[in-house]
């Protein structure tokens, strides 16, 4: 087996708790997709192999339940839930050796092309004047994000020797639906590539479906299949991530120099 380039044991459609949670909910999860535990068991055992004596996580645990209709009111009682599920992830990654972790939080759901068709409203008093995205659902993504970065403040306190750093995902997105020509986005609200309705996204007809349509040019859109970001989108936020965790990372250096 050859790692030169590493090893990435992310999974579309992963959850972060355990599938028995769903399952005891009565949510469908197609076992293929996996969960956060498994992941971490899955770089173990790459770790036996390779050194034989001796690196948005939460999105789905929410999606998952909102699309077989379980009401949000319900799912934000998940929250706790997800990041304990996250905490402990993190516990077993210190213990097998990490030294640095950088944990993502989640994007502002209220911008997304699927929650954008799944909770439209003829209520103007739902949507932000500013970005159209739906106030009520970014600020759950907050509540996510707000629980998580209380963890990550408990979790330094436990281990003063690792660096925890948390990613803003959510701030760094945000900033593309402010201002959307300023990061060369034409239309931040609707989907590259997806079925119908004034988001072209569909719960019936997917991307890649017949049916389906498929824009010109993707680097002028945010959202690629109304689930999944464009690669431009990710540079933007990437790069925008990546410049904050620098400052962060050499603020802790220099704490402990």
């Amino acid at each position: 087996m050859d790692f030169q380039f590493g090893a990435n044991f992310a999974v579309g459609g992963a959850t972060a708790i355990n599938h028995s949670f769903f399952k005891e909910k009565g949510i469908s999860v197609d076992p293929r997709f996996g969960f956060l535990a498994q992941q971490i068991q899955w770089f173990k055992q790459l770790l036996n192999v390779t050194y034989p004596d001796s690196g948005e996580i939460g999105a789905n645990d929410y999606l998952v339940p909102s699309a077989v209709n379980i009401p949000f009111r319900d799912i934000y009682t998940f929250v706790p839930r997800v990041i304990s599920a996250i905490s402990s992830s993190i516990k077993e990654l210190i213990k097998i050796g990490a030294k640095t972790l950088v944990i993502p939080g989640l994007v502002p759901f209220g911008c997304a092309p699927v929650y954008l068709t799944m909770f439209q409203s003829r209520n103007k008093q739902d949507y932000d004047k500013k970005t159209g995205c739906i106030k009520w659902l970014n600020e759950f993504s907050n509540y996510h994000d707000k629980l998580l970065k209380k963890e990550l403040h408990k979790l330094r306190q436990l281990y003063p020797h690792a660096t925890i750093l948390y990613a803003d995902y959510y701030g760094a997105t945000i900033n593309i639906f402010k201002s959307p020509k300023n990061y060369g986005f034409d239309t931040p609200l609707v989907a590259c590539c997806g079925g119908d309705g004034p988001y072209n996204f569909s719960r019936s007809v997917n991307c890649g479906d017949a049916g389906s349509r498929v824009c010109a040019n993707p680097s002028k859109y945010v959202s690629f299949d109304g689930f999944h970001l464009t690669d431009a989108a990710n540079k933007v936020i990437v790069d925008e991530v990546v410049k904050k965790l620098h400052k962060k990372f050499t603020g802790c250096k220099r704490q402990f120099n």
